[in-house]
């Protein structure tokens, strides 16, 4: 049979986690590689930042982006986030189209400078286009101009009235009423987000460890 990943098992064959996290792995590397190789896109690490992490976002949000550029940089984001930004309904990865530009150029940069703890994303932030605030600035524009997903991950639809109730009390404040956030102030836009994602990130930040 094919599993998720795209490889076929044979019938039979059992593959322990830790040995299927690894091929699952290897994958990723194969194909972020052809990736790199195809957009010509540096694989290696920054080799040193030039500026502070709070210069480094401020530079970047004063930059005009560069889409073109931007969509080039994404492509090796694409294994995960999907080509459309959109991400995976069942929460794994989040939806990233349609983001405010602040808080993507935020979040890259948090992640960069171990701010915010993302090993999966960690490698990719690290990456020698984002050696100078243009990078952040490009894919920032470029995902903050993709429409959202019309279909996200949703959940069963229990007690909404009594969700809406908590979300006006504790999260419309920064958030806004619709959930759209705000740009100036790096809130970043939850309506329209996949439902298993914001589980999983309200019970990281209950309980992170």
């Amino acid at each position: 049979m094919v599993d998720l990943t795209g490889f076929r098992r044979s019938q039979g064959v059992t593959l322990q986690p830790i040995t299927f996290a690894v091929l699952v792995f290897s994958l990723i590397v194969l194909r972020v590689s052809a990736v790199e190789d195809e957009f010509g896109l540096d694989a290696e690490p920054a080799r040193g930042y030039e500026l502070t992490m709070d210069a480094e976002i401020d530079d970047a949000l004063l930059l005009a982006p560069n889409l073109d550029n931007g969509r080039r940089i994404f492509q090796i984001c694409t294994e995960c986030h999907k080509n459309n930004a959109w991400g995976s309904d069942d929460g794994e990865f989040p939806q990233i189209a349609g983001q405010h530009r602040s808080v993507i150029i935020k979040q890259i940069a948090d992640i960069r400078y171990g701010n915010r703890d993302n090993p999966t994303m960690l490698p990719f932030a690290q990456r020698a286009f984002f050696e100078s605030p243009q990078g952040f600035s490009d894919v920032a524009g470029y995902l903050s101009s993709l429409p959202v997903t019309p279909r996200p991950g949703i959940g069963p639809g229990n007690d909404l009235e009594y969700g809406a109730q908590l979300y006006k009390k504790n999260c419309s404040q920064c958030h806004e009423d619709n959930g759209m956030g705000d740009d100036e102030t790096y809130f970043p836009r939850i309506q329209g987000q996949h439902f298993e994602y914001l589980v999983r990130q309200l019970k990281w930040i209950r309980a992170p460890s």
